[in-house]
């Protein structure tokens, strides 16, 4: 028991040593490990937008399409519009009055969606007293794009699209509020409607998750969608599309050529099929082996019975057949073997059942006679 204690005793005391060590000698301090977005996240850019407007009391509601006709009888008061998704026939004279009652709408424009020749839409920004403008670069002008679309930042620190300007081409009595990048070029611009307004913008890159992290950005993102609410209609309706991702097969695709890993596949398809698939083609003939003569097998099955001192097995399976094969037929008085070797099968059938051991010559004179009753039967 002493022995006992003494090693435990060694082993606290080293483990104190190490304790006291550890803690002295020891630092420890938090690592920064970045973690990719999730595909939810890459996938919208709205993400962060729409969590943060349903955890402040204002539920999103996302429509991948939308008309006149379908935001009228809409609960959400506040609208958000991605342009390309939504059927502008006929949309001023019934939105400019949904507005005028409280109705906010933000519409956002694409590049690579608008045209002039877009009447509709042309018609609907008019009657509203907005006219926008496409901006293309020209030859001389060296401008870094980022996919074909790129945003300034104004004096105000709003990230904007710099791709469209906006000019007010009526005077609806209200100071419209605009947005001006450092050339006075107007980027975003918001006209008051009676008890609503209507804004109009390109992208909306503000409300882009990355660019959520500015005050400003935030600010003006909540401006626009949540702080126009009213209490009995607080949701807001985003219709927007989705960012398509790319999966695994399309980042392959586009940082090398797909050829190589896709002939090798096949290879190895095929290689498999071949492994596991026989040949085909005429079979080949074998060479039938001859069976042994049942006479051969017999003789062999006899020395091994003889070998083990169990000769007696054959006969009880012949006494077996025969009696099986006499069963139904009585013996007839003119067949003078009958009736000479069938007290002899009778003896033979009580020595058995009476376990005598029987002399190997003996057995031997017994298994030919009943050889040649089986074939007399």
């Amino acid at each position: 028991m002493g022995r006992y204690k003494s090693i435990l005793g060694i082993a606290a005391a080293v483990i104190l040593i190490l304790s006291v060590l550890a803690y002295t000698q020891l630092e420890i301090y938090q690592r920064t490990r970045p973690i990719s977005p999730s595909q939810a996240v890459r996938a919208n850019y709205f993400y962060a937008l729409e969590k943060w407007l349903t955890k402040t009391g204002h539920p999103v509601r996302i429509d991948s399409h939308g008309s006149p006709f379908r935001i009228i009888p809409a609960k959400e008061r506040s609208v958000y519009i991605q342009a390309s998704l939504f059927d502008w026939q006929d949309a001023a004279p019934i939105l400019i009055p949904w507005v005028e009652e409280g109705g906010s709408l933000l519409i956002s424009i694409e590049s690579s969606w608008y045209d002039e020749d877009e009447t509709d839409f042309v018609e609907f920004l008019e009657a509203v007293g907005v006219q926008a403008e496409i901006w293309v670069p020209e030859d001389d002008e060296t401008v870094i794009l980022r996919d074909l679309d790129h945003y300034v930042i104004t004096e105000n620190n709003f990230d904007l699209d710099l791709r469209f300007s906006f000019s007010v081409i009526k005077d609806f009595g209200d100071t419209p509020l605009t947005l001006k990048d450092k050339q006075g070029i107007i980027r975003l611009v918001s006209i008051p409607l009676g008890n609503g307004s209507i804004t109009v913008t390109g992208r909306p890159y503000f409300m882009y998750n990355d660019n959520l992290e500015s005050e400003e950005n935030a600010r003006l993102s909540w401006q626009l969608t949540a702080a126009n609410v009213q209490d009995e209609h607080p949701g807001v309706l985003f219709v927007r599309g989705r960012r398509a991702v790319k999966n695994l097969f399309g980042k392959l695709a586009e940082r090398g050529n797909p050829l190589p890993p896709i002939v090798s596949v096949l290879v190895l398809v095929c290689i498999g099929f071949w492994m596991v698939i026989p040949g085909f083609g005429i079979l080949r003939p074998e060479n039938e082996q001859r069976a042994r003569p049942i006479r051969d097998r017999f003789s062999a099955e006899t020395r091994f019975l003889k070998k083990y001192h169990a000769l007696e097995g054959y006969l009880e399976v012949y006494l077996r057949e025969i009696k099986y094969k006499c069963r139904d037929r009585e013996l007839d008085p003119r067949d003078k073997y009958l009736r000479d070797i069938y007290p002899l099968i009778t003896e033979i059938e009580n020595s058995l059942g009476e376990k005598k051991n029987l002399k190997h010559s003996e057995i031997i004179r017994i298994l030919k006679i009943l050889e040649k009753t089986m074939e007399h039967l």
